[in-house]
Parts: structure tokens; C-alpha cells; sequence
């Protein structure tokens, strides 16, 4: 899933520490999902937060100017306010794009080329322009989500902005007709939520509940340690192999191996979940690490047991908030730990 926040939604916390935007990036690290942040909100954001600044600077130095009028004639002193808003606006862009890149973010450039598709939405009031033929920011936004999607196809991408007046139909629940149009002509697909909150409800609340600690209570760990022999043993060969000659057992060739034993740690906190937004079942990829007691048997018909890690991904189904069924192991996700 591809998440395109507007700058309103980012506005509300300018340094993303709120619990709707701790959800938000606990909901991408689990489904695997991209929040993308168009280059025109990203330079909104930051001339918002140089706005902002000034405008509290200003009411702080009058505040001041007020206060040092009551203290003169008066022995009492106080240290003014000295902000560097140049610099202040210079750190804020770093934090922002440390932490865009932190979260692998997206931001999608806009185009010079975009001006005249502007100039010919404003001259015939097609939305985002507003009746009045205003709105150039926001025309040009949805210009460079159009170009986004047009240029990759993705699973499924959501749009949360509360500037419903411009984006929204009359529900305010979905794009305007107009917008929607725009999306048919290319044949791309977009679903609109007016705020954080709402998108949370629809799709992240149903989801939240799944963490690391929910899984291991739940998982059939019984079941799992029954099959992670055969995991193990559909291992690829070449890490048998790989792992015999780096640990130099002894100069002879390495003839066959059995696996002795092989359990999984009760772990995991290395998950992702995929829920199609048109259906009520969902599943989870797991990442399980384990140990497994190999005998390795050389050409002399020597044996030598070793403890080795291994790791796997595990596929399971849910409904309803339930672990309903396994996927199985893919041979290709199941891999030893070798030495160094």
C-alpha cells in the first residue's frame, strides 16, 4: 500500500510524535506499506513551520516589549529571546527528511510541465480549483499524484487530506466526481480519506491488535517444532555445505548430513500483514529463527554433530482477529546461519 499524507495531515504535529503517527508508522512497518509525501508538501511543510516561528516570535518579542515597559523603573532584569529562525527552519528540514528517510518514504517530484494543465483547470474550474479559480497548490498536488500513479502500479494507494472542500465529493467520504474522472482516464484507482482518524477506524484498527507478543501467545508452537525438522532439511544444500567448510571440521569432504533435532525460539517480533481491502480474511508473513542439531558425516565416515541456527518465514491466515490456518514453509525463505 502507498500512503500519500496532504500537508494538513502533517501540519497537526510537526514533529510526528503523536500516537496517530506512531499508529500510522507501526501500521507500515507491518503491512509493508510506503508513505509517500509529495515534494510540494514537503516544501509546504517546512515554510508552514518557518511561518509559524515568525508569527510566535513576534507575539513573544511584543510580549517582551510590554514587559520591559512594566519592569523600568524597576531593578529587575530578564533575558530576551534570541531565535535564529534561519537556522531553526535549516534543522527542521533535516528532521523532516531524516525521518521520511528512516520510514523509506517517497517524495515525488512535481513538474514544470504541470503549469499549463493548471492554467487550463483554473480557466474552466476543474477541481481542486475552486470556483473562484484558486487553489494552484493544490492543482499542482494532485497533478503530481496523478504523474505518481501513472507511472508505476501499485497494489493499492489511500490519499488522507482534510481539505475536503477541494478533494472531496459532497459525501466527503470519497474523491470528487471530477478527480475520480481524472483517475478513470488513466486507469488508475485511489481511495480518499479526509483525516488520519478515519483512516485509522477503516483500516489500521482492525489490524492494530496483531503484535509480536499476540503472535507467540497464539501460534501452535507445538505444531511448528513438529515440522521444523522438515523446514530444516528442505534447507538449499549449498549452505550445508557452505557451513561445513567454513567451520574447517577437518580436511576431509563433507558425505551426507541428518538433522538430529531442530526447534523454534518463541519469537516474533519480524512480521508482516497483508489484508486485502475487499476481503475479511488476512494473512501473516512470520520471520522465525531456530536451532537444529546437524550431523555432518564425512567421506572417512566420521561424524561430528554441531548446534546451528537456522531461520524461516512461516505464512499464516486470519479472520476475524483469529489464526485460522498455515501456509506452510517456502524452501527458498529457509536458510542456516553460516560463520563467519
Amino acid at each position: 500500500m502507498r500512503i500519500i499524507l496532504d500537508t494538513n495531515i502533517l501540519r497537526n504535529d510537526y514533529f510526528f510524535n503523536s500516537y496517530k503517527f506512531r499508529i500510522l508508522q507501526d501500521f507500515a512497518r507491518k503491512t509493508f506499506s510506503t508513505i509517500v509525501i509529495p515534494e510540494i508538501v514537503f516544501d509546504e511543510l517546512v515554510a508552514l513551520y518557518r511561518r509559524d516561528l515568525l508569527f510566535h516570535e513576534r507575539n513573544i518579542r511584543k510580549s517582551q516589549n510590554n514587559l520591559e515597559l512594566l519592569l523600568e523603573g524597576i531593578n529587575i532584569h530578564f533575558e530576551k529571546l534570541n531565535l535564529n529562525v534561519d537556522e531553526a527552519v535549516k534543522e527542521y528540514f533535516e528532521y523532516v527528511k531524516n525521518w521520511l528517510g528512516k520510514l523509506n518514504a517517497e517524495i515525488p517530484e512535481y513538474q514544470e510541465l504541470f503549469l499549463k494543465e493548471v492554467v487550463r483547470r483554473s480557466n474552466e474550474r476543474i477541481k481542486p480549483i475552486s470556483d473562484k479559480g484558486e487553489e494552484f497548490r493544490d492543482t499542482i498536488l494532485w497533478l503530481t499524484i496523478l504523474d505518481y500513479l501513472k507511472k508505476e502500479r501499485f497494489d493499492e494507494v489511500v490519499f488522507i487530506s482534510n481539505n475536503t472542500r477541494d478533494f472531496a465529493d459532497e459525501t466527503q467520504t470519497s474523491l470528487h466526481h471530477q478527480l475520480q474522472d481524472d483517475l478513470k482516464s488513466q486507469n488508475s484507482t485511489l481511495t480518499y480519506y479526509k483525516s488520519l482518524n478515519d483512516f485509522i477506524d477503516c483500516r489500521v484498527n482492525e489490524i492494530i491488535f496483531i503484535s509480536n507478543e499476540w503472535l507467540v501467545e497464539r501460534l501452535n508452537w507445538a505444531k511448528l517444532n513438529e515440522d521444523a525438522p522438515f523446514v530444516v532439511k528442505g534447507i538449499n544444500a549449498t549452505f550445508f555445505y557452505e557451513y561445513y567448510y567454513r567451520s574447517n571440521f577437518d580436511e576431509n569432504d563433507v558425505k551426507h548430513w541428518d538433522v538430529i533435532s531442530a526447534t523454534f525460539k518463541k519469537d516474533a517480533s519480524d512480521f508482516f500483514v497483508y489484508k486485502p481491502d475487499s476481503s475479511d480474511l488476512y494473512s501473516v508473513e512470520i520471520h522465525l529463527e531456530g536451532v537444529c542439531t546437524i550431523r555432518f558425516i564425512n567421506d572417512m565416515q566420521k561424524f561430528t554433530d554441531r548446534e546451528v541456527e537456522f531461520f524461516t518465514n512461516i505464512y499464516v491466515s486470519m479472520k476475524a482477529g483469529n489464526i485460522i490456518g498455515y501456509s506452510g514453509y517456502y524452501e527458498e525463505d529457509s536458510m542456516l546461519c553460516l560463520p563467519d
